[in-house]
């Protein structure tokens, strides 16, 4: 019987798998994101110029 139940829903591998490395990816870039602010700050609180490659993608 489970093995049943396994067969009919093999295909449900794909969009869980999808939905985990969507999580997955949401999570690594919010992380990028958060240090590219946070090096945006140290230059903003030492009074430098920004270079322009940080305001790029703002």
């Amino acid at each position: 019987m489970t093995v049943h139940i396994v067969w009919m829903y093999w295909w449900l591998i794909f969009p869980i798998g999808f939905l985990l490395s969507r999580i997955v990816h949401m999570f690594l870039y919010s992380a990028y994101e958060r240090k590219r602010l946070d090096v945006l700050k140290a230059y903003i609180d030492k009074g430098k110029d920004v270079p322009p490659a940080l305001y790029r993608d703002l």
